[in-house]
């Protein structure tokens, strides 16, 4: 077993970047002047963590900017959920599957309230989770035991749980599934965030701009946060999403990009027009983001303003439109399989013919 958990390792060095729909990342916090011991650790953890997160993000969609420390006052292995892992000196845990378990935790597995909630007798009662082992399994009847620190099966708790790179894949996919439970999130929209010049919101470091929009950098991805309507969301680029710097409230506050901490300065409400397009409400503030010039502020709401006023152009696969409307104020409009209005200019973008077996 030991020797396909290094075939899968080394295979992720050269393919990492080919795939993916999560956005996880990570950091390796080393010592200035490493010894001998530290240098073999990082090496190992390094390995470990590259496999975990090619799995990750290419069988889920999670994000998180995860930090790394080699501890030797830890035993095995720990995390938390706010993105921490910590690896003891046994390097018998440096490896793939002792990696994803810690993941595991940083995405809420026995690290959260909502796990210790959902964890019901025993059994883990959130219903994406349910489904998706029931789809693995082929049994009807089948639920995610656990208790209120870890899961079974594919929780990669044990060495012997895994036999070949597919029981790693399920585990993702179970995790994919809790968190959804968790926390309500589902990918809504995938794509550039074209203003009314052209251009699109692209990533400069750990700030946004106007600029091209070809490229990653001007590629997001809009998360749909809980279940309640108006809907909120939050809008990521790459690890890092949207943010009202100090949670300012006023206008003419420069938009910048900081790590995921779910507060209300994080997140929005999406306004549409009778065109599809959309603006950008922030909840804490109650204003909208708005283009000037180059960059990105939040500035008080007016609807005649054309630089408040965005196209989601959603990837080709993103989107599949039907043949079914939305009424809106008295007018129709075309609508994808997710109720997500459609700019009539980009209707032949995304029409798809689908097959009925």
């Amino acid at each position: 077993m030991k020797k396909s958990l290094i075939s899968v390792a080394f295979f992720v060095l050269s393919v990492a970047t080919a795939w993916g729909q999560g956005n996880i990342t990570y950091t390796l916090q080393k010592a200035a002047n490493p010894n001998a011991d530290q240098v073999d650790a990082y090496a190992k953890i390094q390995l470990a963590m590259d496999s975990a997160l090619f799995l990750y993000n290419k069988h889920t969609t999670l994000s998180k900017k995860i930090t790394v420390y080699y501890d030797t006052g830890v035993s095995t292995a720990q995390a938390n959920f706010d993105g921490v892992i910590s690896f003891g000196p046994s390097r018998s845990y440096m490896m793939v599957i002792t990696a994803m378990h810690e993941m595991g935790h940083v995405f809420g597995v026995g690290t959260t309230s909502q796990y210790v909630n959902t964890m019901v007798n025993g059994v883990f009662t959130g219903p994406q989770a349910t489904a998706k082992i029931k789809e693995i399994s082929g049994d009807p009847t089948a639920v995610i035991h656990g208790d209120n620190t870890h899961f079974w099966p594919y929780g990669l708790n044990y060495v012997s749980e895994v036999s070949s790179e597919q029981d790693l894949i399920r585990h993702c996919l179970i995790v994919d599934a809790i968190y959804k439970d968790l926390f309500r999130e589902e990918v809504y929209f995938a794509g550039t965030i074209n203003a009314s010049d052209g251009r699109c919101i692209t990533r400069i470091d750990n700030s946004l701009s106007l600029g091209d929009c070809e490229g990653p950098k001007a590629q997001a991805k809009i998360i749909q946060l809980g279940e309640k309507v108006p809907y909120t969301y939050r809008l990521e680029f790459g690890d890092l999403v949207i943010d009202i710097p100090n949670e300012k409230t006023t206008p003419n506050v420069e938009v910048g990009l900081y790590s995921w901490n779910g507060k209300n300065h994080q997140r929005f409400i999406l306004e549409s027009n009778q065109d599809g397009l959309v603006r950008i409400k922030m909840v804490h503030s109650g204003l909208f983001l708005e283009a000037s010039t180059d960059r990105l502020y939040q500035m008080t709401g007016n609807e005649m303003q054309a630089s408040q006023w965005w196209q989601l152009k959603a990837m080709g696969s993103q989107q599949i439109l039907i043949n079914t409307t939305l009424n809106l104020k008295g007018k129709s409009r075309l609508v994808d399989l997710k109720g997500r209005v459609v700019h009539p200019q980009e209707a032949s973008t995304y029409q798809k013919t689908i097959p009925v077996k």
